[in-house]
């Protein structure tokens, strides 16, 4: 009995460890961040300088372009009627392009066969924005506005346009195919499983750290944050 009981303990322990591996960056696809820092100086040995500058400026560019744009569309008062805010809206479509045209080239680092043309995507990108935004507008019109937590209560609603939009531009060939790779899949939805938790995990955080705030619970709430950090 206690030699069954050890065996099953190692099992769920080795099973939770193999998880919590699988979740880590720098575990993500068996490669750990040693490998990664010296496929980085090899780039930067084999990589003229300019090249190199270039694509440190670069990256960042389009997110901080999309970033800016969006930020300079103007708000209405969010106590005024969903159909008046028109900004809130505009915002939305915006940052759903960029989402959606980022998720397609992350999925494609991690699938084999997800890869669109530069129109393809863009085209993708405001059929999955037009479809969010119009879903958003419908529970903002028979629930609430604003809406709280949107991004995690609505992912569904954008899997199921994501999904719809690339069936429709990549086949039934090319999904059948995407379908086929079990453990690879299972890393794409582990790796966005993360993200989507952690757009709910700390806004509650936030929200449980002022409700304890001044209380007894207070440093036992703080100290919460870096186990969540290191889980996450």
């Amino acid at each position: 009995m206690s030699d069954s009981f050890h065996r099953r303990l190692k099992a769920w322990a080795k099973a939770f460890s193999g998880a919590w591996l699988a979740l880590q960056i720098t575990h993500f696809g068996g490669k750990y961040s040693i490998e990664r820092m010296l496929a980085l100086e090899e780039y930067t040995r084999k990589t003229s300088l300019t090249r190199v500058l270039l694509v440190i400026i670069g990256t960042p560019l389009p997110t901080i372009i999309l970033v800016l744009c969006q930020e300079s569309i103007p708000l209405q008062n969010p106590s005024d009627s969903w159909s008046v805010n028109y900004g809130f809206w505009i915002r939305m479509v915006t940052l759903a392009v960029g989402e959606a045209c980022g998720t397609v080239i992350q999925t494609g680092r991690l699938l084999d066969g997800v890869s669109l043309s530069p129109t393809q995507m863009v085209i993708f990108g405001i059929c999955v924005a037009t479809g969010n935004t119009a879903a958003s507008m419908v529970v903002a019109a028979y629930w609430v506005f604003p809406i709280p937590f949107a991004s995690f209560l609505l992912s569904p609603v954008v899997v199921a346009f994501s999904v719809g939009a690339f069936r429709l531009f990549a086949g039934g060939e090319r999904c059948r195919q995407i379908l086929s790779q079990r453990e690879h899949l299972y890393r794409w939805f582990s790796y966005f499983s993360v993200q989507m938790v952690m757009v709910l995990i700390y806004p509650a955080y936030q929200a449980l750290f002022e409700a304890v705030s001044y209380t007894k619970l207070e440093v036992p709430v703080l100290l919460l944050l870096p186990v969540l950090k290191l889980v996450l």
